[in-house]
Formats: structure tokens, C-alpha cells, sequence
């Protein structure tokens, strides 16, 4: 059987088989030049190669090794009548074991080896979190050496997280297990999880979260009066006002706060002019509330007086009448600390405060260690000293040296 380019199929086959090659490499080891009566074509042995010039009948093929190798086998091949070489192809053995220097672990990664001879393979890889830069797999040559230089271990770098709009994060690093913690602005609330973690692909665990608006209930609606709002987001506001013949009792406008809760306390809408303020240091008392009705002021801490007038009057207009009264106290001067010791002071120095002294180790006072704010407005007794004490370490060595004084005039 023969084909067009003179190259047919080996003798040995027999005639009616019919063989299919994908390639002219494929079809080398069974194909011989019929028409001069040739051999098939040698194969490199590994490690060597096969020198020939053609393979006719008469022809030898001679066969090298690579340095480190010697052939073992017979070197020419002489293709003979039959088509056929008259050996087997030699192969190339190393002429002795080659070891090459063991090979030590990457920083944060391993290293499995086939063994240290050549021609030995080793294969690295990284520890969770770590990639590798460089070579993964290294071979032990003939001269002793692996090939390439040893690889890397990075670590895995996740970069900076998303901005989020309204928020912020802070991260502990942009590496593998670093930490990102999320936070809102004032008046805004996360939507999800707060914290992410730098995960070994090299990503963020999670998504982003959101900031939205913090949102307050709906707010307190008066009765006899309008509760006037349009949103409850934060920052936003209710406006609160009552019908002609009543009064608000507490703020006429709230705001949503960033806690999610409105400020100040509920209002009412109460018939006349309401309850009057309340003042410091006093107490107000009355019996109604409508128009041309009074109440009284008074204070209740010694030492402070109500201011003229101490009444106010519901007015016409359903409020009560300016200036509300208020209450003046008598307070002492301020003390200042005393030398080597210490002076604390009760009540903003009102009427009936008290004044503490205590001295330094070492020392102690002249007098009481207490003084109080009388309604003259003065400090009751004196102001006490601190004296160094004459007593314990200070007595038992005047002591020793009376004595040691008196033994000295005896001799």
C-alpha cells in the first residue's frame, strides 16, 4: 500500500488493514520510504537526539546524549533490506546521581519535592491568604542546580473598601484579615452588618452597607390645637398650635432627633393660658387658668427672695403676663485652696453650702475643717491653716537628740 508523496504503509502491517493518522508525526513509527526501501524515521531519545540524513537502506542513524548523559544501547542503527532497523533505539541514562541542595519552605507557603536527583520536580504553594510570585514548579538539572529562583509568598491585598455615601470606615490594614468597621454620620443608621473582613481572594466579605436616614415615629397629635409635619426623617420638624381659647403647654416645635426620637416632651393644647412657668429656686401656685386669673411666685431656698411683681396675670391673648418673677439668691465668695492642703465647697456656695478642708499628708489643721454659707453671705469662723504635724517620727527624734544632748554633759 503506498501513497502519493512515496511514503507507504510498514511491511509487517498486513495489506487490506487500512490505518487512519491524524498526523505525519502519528504515522512516522509505521511509515517507511517504499519506494527506495527505507526505515521509519528515528525519535530524539529523552535527554539526546537522533542524527541521521535519510533513512534509506545502507543508512545509520547515530544518537547523542545531552551533557550528563551517556547512551546506553546500540549507536549507529543501520536500516537494513527489510525496512527495519537492526537494534532497538538506544536511550540516554545519566552518567551518575546528580543531587541538587535541598530546598527550604517559602516564607507563609510549602514546598513538596519529588526528591533532590536529578531530575527531580518541586511544587510550591501558599498558605491561606498568600500568593505566589513566581515559579510553582522547579526541576533539578543535571548540573546540580533547580532551575528558576525560589517564589514568593504575598500576602493578599484587598485594597480599600468602598466609600459609602453618609458614612465613613476605619480599617485595621488593606491585607489579608485586615478589618473594615463602618460607622453613619450623624442622623443615619446602617442598613446591615458594620465590620468586614479581607478574605484570602483578595475581596472584601459582605457588601457595602447602606447609611439611610434615621426615622422618628409619628409624632404626639394635640388635641384642640394642629400638629403640622411633613416628614419624620432626621432633622425634620412638627410644628404644634392650638385653637382660639387655649394655650400650648410645652414647645411649639420639635425635631427629629439623630436617636430617632423627637425632642422635648409631648404638648397639650389647655383652656385659658395654661399652666404658668415654673422658675428656679421657687414654686408657683394658682387656682385657674382663664383670662384676668393671677399666679402667685414665691422661692422655697433660703436665703434667695422673689423678684417684684411675684405674680402673673392671663392675659387676653391667652398668655400669661411679662416679666415672669424670678428668684435671687444670696451666695458666699468663692474659696480658694489653702497652703498644703485642699478646700471643696457644696451647693454653688449658696446659703447653707458647706466648705471642706482637708490638709497633705504630714500636716494638720488649726481649727474645724468645716465652714458654712451663712444668709449674710458670708462664711461662717475663720479660715483654718495646715500646720506640720509635731507628733510620731518628728517628736521621737527630738527625743533622741535631748537625750543624746543631755548623756553629753554628763561626760
Amino acid at each position: 500500500m503506498t501513497t502519493n508523496s512515496g511514503i507507504g504503509v510498514d511491511a509487517s502491517i498486513p495489506p487490506d488493514d487500512v490505518l487512519t493518522f491524524s498526523s505525519r508525526e502519528e504515522c512516522t513509527s509505521h511509515c517507511v520510504n517504499v519506494a527506495f526501501g527505507g526505515c521509519p524515521i528515528p525519535t530524539d531519545p529523552v535527554n539526546g537526539v537522533a542524527v541521521y540524513t535519510t533513512t534509506l537502506v545502507g543508512d545509520t542513524a547515530n544518537y547523542a546524549c545531552d551533557p550528563g548523559f551517556s547512551v546506553s544501547g546500540q549507536s549507529p542503527l543501520l536500516c537494513q533490506s527489510d525496512g527495519s532497523w537492526d537494534s532497538n533505539a538506544p536511550t540516554c541514562l545519566p552518567d551518575a546521581i546528580v543531587n541538587c541542595v535541598a530546598l527550604t519552605n517559602p516564607a507563609n507557603g510549602n514546598v513538596n519535592t519529588s526528591g533532590t536527583t536529578y531530575p527531580s520536580t518541586a511544587y510550591y504553594s501558599c498558605n491561606d491568604g498568600y500568593l505566589l510570585n513566581g515559579f510553582e514548579v522547579r526541576t533539578c538539572e543535571a548540573d546540580g542546580n533547580w532551575t528558576d529562583t525560589m517564589p514568593s509568598c504575598d500576602i493578599v491585598h484587598c485594597g480599600q473598601p468602598s466609600v459609602i455615601p453618609d458614612g465613613e470606615y476605619t480599617i485595621t490594614s488593606e491585607y489579608f484579615m485586615g478589618i473594615a468597621q463602618y460607622k453613619c454620620n450623624e442622623g443615619f443608621s446602617l442598613s446591615e452588618v458594620i465590620v468586614r473582613t479581607c478574605l484570602a481572594n483578595g475581596t472584601w466579605n459582605g457588601t457595602d452597607p447602606s447609611c439611610n436616614p434615621v426615622n422618628c415615629s409619628l409624632p404626639s397629635i394635640i388635641n384642640d390645637g394642629l400638629t403640622d409635619f411633613t416628614t419624620t426623617i432626621y432633622n425634620s420638624t412638627v410644628n404644634y398650635t392650638c385653637n382660639i381659647g387655649f394655650s400650648l403647654v410645652g414647645p411649639d416645635i420639635r425635631t427629629c432627633n439623630s436617636n430617632g426620637s423627637w425632642s422635648g416632651d409631648d404638648p397639650y393644647c389647655a383652656s385659658g393660658c395654661g399652666p404658668p412657668k415654673n422658675i428656679t429656686y421657687g414654686e408657683v401656685t394658682y387656682n385657674q387658668t382663664v383670662v384676668n386669673s393671677k399666679a402667685m411666685y414665691s422661692c422655697n431656698v433660703t436665703g434667695c427672695t422673689i423678684s417684684a411683681p411675684n405674680f402673673v396675670t392671663c392675659l387676653a391673648n391667652y398668655s400669661w403676663s411679662l416679666p415672669t418673677p424670678f428668684c435671687t439668691c444670696i451666695t458666699c465668695a468663692s474659696l480658694n485652696n489653702i497652703s498644703n492642703g485642699i478646700v471643696s465647697t457644696t451647693n454653688d456656695n449658696d446659703v447653707g453650702s458647706t466648705a471642706s478642708y482637708i490638709c497633705d499628708p504630714g500636716y494638720e489643721l488649726s481649727s474645724p475643717n468645716i465652714r458654712i454659707c451663712q444668709q449674710t453671705g458670708q462664711w461662717s469662723t475663720s479660715e483654718p491653716s495646715c500646720n506640720l504635724k509635731t507628733t510620731g517620727t518628728f517628736t521621737f527624734f527630738k527625743y533622741v537628740f535631748v537625750l543624746c544632748f543631755f548623756k553629753s554633759k554628763l561626760r
